[in-house]
């Protein structure tokens, strides 16, 4: 009995997040050798990726070429492996292109905003990306309904067969503004020559939405790096599943003066890293980070600038800090942010300029050695106020030193224990903010494992989406499931059906859930209980 991931609107978080099973056998996880970021056992002697700026791949980015005018008027162009060539129009989808590129840059040729739509295939290609065209993944060959999840839209190369593709995979040059990028699998790009693997952003402003970003290596950038020389529009990346990349995941680097905004919001980040200093995010520059989820990277969110970090989960970091506040002088604030289960320091400073940090209504716990490391020099300042922190934080204010009694629900192990969720106890966690959950817009997001979201007083910690109900599909065969009843959260019995006729095997799906499903007997009932477990047992 077991779970297979559903798909989150617009976004391939939830199709493609590994899955695990207990009381089955569970589907396998493969993560190729290139992309697994390094052996956590050795740690090279190297400085801090992220310390180092981009160097020479600046360089190299800026060399790309200025995009072409637009004379002609707009049109919607088709893409199509299977049945397509590239001597076609590409304006329907039976005179689909075969490449993603002639569509491209058949778009290039057009005025205003296209689009170019991509059916399912293995696109083995590289692409240079113009400005205001939107690029759509996920359309089934010779057209129909959109669905990315159904239709797996790839670009790049084959990690299983070690045949890479020199990076970037995709690359969006000076001025590739006005552009959507969303619904694609980007991966095997390499950039042992350029220093990004799957793509690159530079002076531009993009959306990269709702991708999977995986197995892509390089020495600096295995996922994305955004350089920005210059004051201008800004890229959003929102909603993306980032999968075994080494080196850093995101790299995001900006002048001072120069504000970011909400760059990275939505993100889901595993297994990055491999060396010391690199992990998921290094960001250097101006800017906030919001609603972004960190699991097992070699480390964590390296930051350096002023940056505000705004609802996140960070955990499971096995080689290096889980937040690295750089002191140079800038300003960083931490909110709901819940660090947890790391092998390091939670929070780490370094550096020789004064620098102001602040943490509030965040969790700190279960991080060997330590929570919180402060170095910055003298003249710096840091406010911790209304956090649960293990072993408590002397100078702070309303500093709670209890356990947060984290419990795992439909989308992570991190939620927070209640009484009114059918836990035995309540969190200290729960209600213990200084302001209001909907002044913060967290009024729609919840700390339960039933979903009821946040009123009142905010509760501290990261705030999971809440989900409106959960649907249990049931069957005998485990292909063949069909919908059985919705629930507001589990635990779930499931009545009398131990020794039934016709139910000597069952099988259970709950669809709308990324964490691990168990099932146990309840002999004195004759009932089936479905449960959450803690869903660390896939890696």
């Amino acid at each position: 009995m077991g779970r297979k991931p559903g798909l989150a609107s617009g976004s391939f978080q939830r199709a493609f997040r590994p899955s695990r099973a207990k009381g089955m056998q569970a589907m396998p996880t493969r993560v190729g050798e290139f992309g697994r970021g390094g052996d956590p056992g050795k740690r090279p002697s190297r400085p801090r990726m992220c310390a180092m700026g981009v160097g020479a791949l600046a360089l190299a980015a800026l060399l790309c070429a200025v995009l072409a005018s637009h004379p002609a008027p707009a049109a919607d162009f088709y893409v199509d492996g299977t049945s397509g060539s590239d001597g076609n129009d590409g304006l329907t989808w039976a005179t689909a292109k075969a490449t993603v590129q002639a569509a491209l840059d058949a778009a290039g040729g057009a005025a205003g905003a296209d689009t170019v739509s991509v059916a399912a295939g293995h696109y083995w290609e590289k692409i240079t990306v113009p400005a205001d065209v939107s690029l759509l993944g996920g359309f089934p060959p010779g057209g129909g309904a959109r669905d990315p999840k159904a239709n797996p839209t790839i670009l790049g190369g084959d990690t299983w067969h070690r045949s890479f593709i020199d990076g970037p995979v995709v690359d969006f040059p000076p001025g590739s503004d006005g552009t959507l990028f969303e619904g694609f699998i980007v991966q095997g790009g390499s950039g042992r020559r350029s220093g990004t693997g799957a793509m690159r952003i530079v002076d531009a402003a993009p959306v990269i939405r709702g991708n999977l970003i995986q197995w892509n290596a390089s020495e600096a950038t295995g996922g994305i790096l955004v350089l920005y020389t210059r004051p201008g529009a800004v890229a959003r990346i929102e909603g993306n599943l980032f999968l075994w990349n080494s080196m850093e995941a995101v790299w995001i680097d900006a002048p001072d003066s120069m504000d970011l905004g909400t760059i990275l919001k939505g993100n889901v980040i595993q297994g990055s890293g491999g060396g010391v200093g690199a992990g998921a995010v290094c960001f250097r520059g101006r800017g906030r980070i919001e609603d972004i989820v960190l699991d097992y990277n070699a480390s964590g969110l390296d930051l350096n600038g002023s940056v505000d970090v705004f609802n996140a989960l960070i955990y499971w970091t096995w080689a290096e800090y889980a937040v690295h506040l750089e002191c140079s002088g800038g300003t960083y604030r931490l909110e709901n942010v819940t660090i947890a289960d790391g092998t390091k320091f939670a929070i780490h400073t370094e550096g020789s300029q004064p620098t102001n940090a602040e943490v509030v209504h965040s969790i700190i716990w279960g991080n060997d050695p330590g929570q919180i490391a402060w170095n910055c020099p003298v003249g710096s300042t840091l406010t911790v106020e209304s956090t649960l922190v293990q072993g408590g934080f002397p100078g702070g204010t309303n500093i709670l030193d209890q356990d947060p009694l984290f419990f795992p629900g439909p989308l992570g192990d991190y939620y927070v224990s209640e009484t009114g969720a059918g836990q035995a106890a309540t969190s200290p966690a729960v209600d213990a903010g200084s302001w209001t959950a909907a002044s913060v817009g967290l009024d729609a997001r919840t700390t339960r494992t039933d979903s009821v979201a946040d009123t009142g007083a905010a509760d501290l910690g990261y705030h999971y989406r809440s989900l409106p109900f959960l649907t249990i599909l049931r069957g005998t065969v485990a292909d063949n499931l069909t919908p059985y009843t919705s629930v507001a959260g589990l635990p779930f019995a499931d009545a009398g059906v131990l020794g039934a006729p016709g139910l000597e095997r069952l099988y259970y799906l709950v669809p709308e859930a990324e964490n691990e499903l168990g099932v146990r007997k309840d002999t004195r009932t004759g009932s089936v209980v479905l449960e959450f477990l803690p869903g660390r047992s896939w890696r």
